[in-house]
């Protein structure tokens, strides 16, 4: 799962009303973090949705990974799990908010990136809020792109 750098990613999201785009990067400490940018965007007018931009980052000679993140939208979270093979399972261990983000709150979150058996690499997130269980918030593969 290694990106390249400045690689573009745009993914088809199954049953969820909008296009995402990953933009993933090597930092100064490559084999350690990767920063990643993904953008949300309304599949027909293009009009922008969301924005979450952040690192995962390995813990050097284990399989232990963490994933911190902040969204345009007041949510910042920490999430932290393994990579196993071809996939990446995380799930949130603190979240936090801005005081006048938009209700319902997201109280838990967990993330799975799996490179298929394609190379497309796809993602699932699922999500408690203060109204709703865990439930399956996206399921995206993305391409890649040439820049």
């Amino acid at each position: 799962m290694s990106p390249v750098p400045g690689q573009v990613m745009v993914a088809e999201a199954t049953g969820v009303g909008r296009s995402q785009q990953a933009h993933p990067s090597c930092t100064a400490e490559a084999r350690v973090e990767t920063a990643v940018v993904f953008n949300a965007f309304h599949p027909d007018t293009r009009k922008p949705m969301h924005r979450e931009c952040g690192f995962i980052r390995l813990k050097p000679d284990t399989n232990k990974v963490a994933f911190i993140s902040a969204q345009n939208t007041g949510l910042v979270e920490v999430e932290e799990g393994e990579v196993n093979g071809q996939e990446l399972s995380i799930a949130s261990h603190s979240i936090a908010r801005i005081s006048f983000a938009k209700k319902p709150h997201v109280e838990q979150i967990t993330r799975k990136f799996r490179l298929n058996s394609d190379g497309k690499l796809e993602q699932t997130v699922s999500m408690a809020t203060t109204t709703q269980p865990m439930t399956q918030h996206l399921h995206i593969t993305y391409k890649k792109v040439t820049p």
